[in-house]
């Protein structure tokens, strides 16, 4: 079987046209569901305090590891609310508007099919709807993927001055946005120039050089306001020792496979979950693998699509190989629509088998219905980063009196920031003692309430059993302490104690 080009392509598309619309409102829909019933956990609230910095502060903000252009784009949301929904809307609309991007794109690579099953997988897929209900740049990141995949093709089939300058516009927006954008270039850079070569058009040979050394400048200067800073915060937050010193050459390339399902695989296909089969990732990656072999050898034209995944992953194992950057999940989402895509192309090679096509897609889709973010109540497998300090802070204000003091738990000082940004109550700010003996923790907190006589600590983001240490430690310290009140919620939690007598 040969994948269909020419009239029947376009009879394809035609057919396609009002279905892809559909199922792209379907999935914003579906990404609203629920987008702000959950409170900010830790890493949404940092955003968001960041997203809070005056102007023009916030375009030099260096705290975390991420450049600036998502931020900039919740900055004036942020400035008129902090309500889950608005600041979360941004994700939902980008992760929906990369469905009907990923079937754009693939119609233009006359594979109309393998685009409109790939944006079905898009528009139901478990980690895109959970980064879609989310403050963060994930799924902003898939979007400019999509665009960048789409951008470097154009330039490849015209390179018109207008399609320089949008791809040179769309590769400086993207590396000012997410770091991990950067390692899709190498493949798709040298697909192009293997195509403009083909053309022999010096002109195409101009605007390459010309976009390079613009898009090299806009690195140098993002290198020396925030990249470099970044780079020292990130290797040291996130231990990148490189791998060919621990465990090693050898020891490493072997790790390879189970770094690819666990970090690749399972993270694009069920997050977040704790499945004990190990032939489920085996599973998607032989989907992957037939998907592969279907581009290649049943149109040599669409063959680079297979090389622009394989290619991607194999640079992200370098990078990590040598220390500077993770592998895997959401450090991988920049490949996430090749994925699919690839997926896709799995399910259209049985297309000869309309049966076992079918039953496969409606497999491959159940399953990520089956790990949808709004059922994980209902998913032994599936725990969520959620944290619900809201109404935790809603309790804690119910019931405090003008003379309590507040001592914010380190976890919970991002979220608590902006849930209780003008609080008339005494608020201290624990700092990141998580290493601490429990002796010396007690000790500061003490400190910071100044033995009051009661106080309430927040807490969030909670470490380990970390909340019933405290809650004992203070009650066996001198002074001690003990709880009179208490509300607990999903990793959140706010304790009244009163010094005992």
């Amino acid at each position: 079987m040969t994948i269909s080009t020419g009239n029947s392509t376009s009879r394809q598309k035609t057919q396609f046209g009002w279905f892809i619309f559909v199922l792209t409102a379907l999935a914003i829909l579906v990404r609203l569901w629920g987008i702000g019933e959950h409170s900010y956990w830790f890493d949404e609230a940092r955003e968001v305090v960041r997203s809070l910095t005056p102007w023009p502060d916030v375009l030099f903000v260096t705290d975390g590891a991420d450049p600036p252009v998502y931020r900039l784009l919740l900055f004036p949301i942020a400035q008129l609310t902090v309500n889950e929904f608005w600041l979360r809307l941004p994700s939902a609309l980008f992760s929906g508007g990369a469905v009907y991007l990923s079937y754009a794109w693939l119609a233009r690579q006359k594979l109309p099919t393998v685009g409109l099953i790939t944006a079905l997988f898009m528009a139901v897929s478990s980690v895109q709807i959970y980064y879609a209900q989310e403050v963060s740049q994930y799924s902003f990141v898939v979007f400019l993927a999509l665009l960048l995949l789409a951008s470097f093709d154009q330039v490849g089939r015209r390179g018109t001055v207008r399609d320089w300058i949008v791809l040179t516009a769309v590769i400086i927006v993207s590396l000012y946005s997410y770091y991990g954008l950067a390692w899709l270039l190498p493949v798709l850079d040298l697909h192009l120039l293997w195509r403009l070569w083909q053309r022999k058009e010096r002109v195409q040979y101009g605007r390459f050089l010309i976009t390079h050394l613009i898009i090299g400048l806009s690195i140098a200067l993002l290198y020396f306001t925030q990249l470099a800073i970044h780079m020292n915060r990130f290797s040291t937050n996130k231990g990148l020792e490189p791998l060919f010193v621990n465990p090693g050459w050898l020891a490493s390339i072997q790790q390879f496979d189970t770094q690819f399902l666990d970090g690749f695989i399972s993270f694009f296909t069920f997050p977040f979950s704790s499945l004990p089969w190990r032939w489920m990732p085996l599973f998607f990656l032989l989907v992957t693998a037939v998907g592969s072999i279907h581009l290649c050898r049943n149109n040599q034209k669409t063959c680079h699509l297979t090389v622009y995944f394989w290619g991607a992953v194999l640079i992200l194992f370098f990078v990590r190989f040598i220390g500077i950057y993770p592998i895997g999940q959401r450090y991988a989402l920049a490949v996430l629509p090749l994925f699919f895509m690839l997926m896709a192309a799995g399910v259209d090679y049985l297309r000869k088998w309309p049966v076992i096509a079918y039953a496969l897609g409606i497999l491959l889709v159940g399953v990520q219905l089956f790990f949808w973010p709004q059922l994980a109540q209902l998913n032994p497998w599936l725990s969520l980063p959620r944290e619900s300090l809201r109404p935790a802070v809603a309790y804690l204000n119910e019931q405090a009196q003008p003379d309590d003091v507040v001592y914010v738990y380190y976890g919970a000082g991002p979220a608590y920031k902006v849930y209780q940004g003008n609080s008339p109550l005494e608020t201290i700010y624990g700092t990141w003692f998580r290493n601490l003996p429990t002796p010396e923790k007690v000790s500061e907190i003490h400190q910071a309430v100044n033995d009051a006589p009661r106080f309430w600590l927040a807490m969030s983001h909670i470490y380990q059993r970390e909340d019933e240490e405290l809650v004992q430690a203070l009650a066996e310290a001198s002074p001690g302490y003990i709880v009179v009140d208490q509300y607990e919620a999903e990793n959140a939690a706010v304790f009244l104690f009163v010094r005992a007598p």
